[in-house]
């Protein structure tokens, strides 16, 4: 990668780090005589996905990221109590303190970050729910988000039968509202505050139907912008303004929507 950077001598300005569309990326070579050779470069990571998918998907890379899959990780050990917090769900989160449970759950979440894809890490995706590990004192020891993902923690929470309550369910949503982003414009707080704004214009469809709520809670995004806007209404909790991307909308709903 590093040799590769040298060929290219990529032209990187302040605007493009400052947006997010390049990044800063170092190398610190350890040299055998104790000294250290330390470069610095600015780049556009979709120039080098190649090399980034290679480096993030190492187990080197995941035990230095990821605090739960440090060995001898000496924090852990005070870990007296797990909860799994839920956005947008009523009642208390999911409480657990089988000291059994608790190390089963570890060893989803550590399989489930082992078997991470580089494109998991790039999809944007909201997580399901966070899952934060306490001490004996109500402290945070460590706090993970349940990410769409980790299917090894799905499978033993489903096991366990907490699944539904580890996520936000269809029956947590009274409709969402989908309409196409015309314009491409940028997620606004405007909207969250006033939802009426959207799901007033024209072309804006109602969706009450479970299985097609359930389609759009499984690929929420953190992103500010997209090809449509999906306002979901939520039961108990203010509305939630996400972007989609055309390639996770329904083709039958794309039809409506034009």
């Amino acid at each position: 990668m590093h040799k590769q950077i040298i060929k290219d001598q990529p032209n990187i300005s302040k605007r493009e780090i400052q947006s997010g569309d390049a990044r800063e990326i170092t190398f610190a070579y350890n040299l055998k005589n104790d000294k250290k050779v330390v470069r610095q470069y600015a780049v556009r990571e979709a120039d080098y996905k190649a090399f980034y998918k290679r480096i993030i998907e190492t187990p080197e890379y995941k035990n230095h990221s990821f605090y739960i899959l440090e060995r001898d990780n000496k924090n852990m050990r005070y870990v007296k109590e797990v909860q799994i917090n839920v956005m947008y769900k009523s009642g208390e989160p999911i409480v657990i303190k089988d000291p059994n449970k608790i190390e089963d759950l570890k060893q989803a979440i550590r399989k489930s970050i082992q078997n991470q894809t580089y494109e998991d890490t790039q999809s944007n995706q909201q997580s399901w729910s966070s899952i934060d590990f306490m001490d004996g004192n109500g402290r945070s020891v460590d706090s993970i988000p349940f990410e769409k993902s980790y299917k090894e923690v799905e499978k033993w929470l489903k096991h366990e039968k907490m699944f539904e309550s580890a996520r936000v369910m269809p029956e947590d949503v009274s409709n969402i509202v989908v309409l196409k982003n015309k314009d491409h414009e940028i997620l606004q707080n405007a909207w969250v505050d006033t939802p009426s704004i959207l799901t007033k214009r024209k072309g804006a469809l109602t969706i009450k139907d479970s299985k097609q709520i359930d389609h759009f809670l499984s690929h929420t995004t953190i992103q500010e912008q997209g090809d449509y806007i999906v306002v979901f209404r939520y039961k108990n909790s203010s509305p939630e303004v996400q972007m989609f991307d055309a390639n996770t909308i329904p083709t039958e709903l794309k039809e409506k929507l034009k």
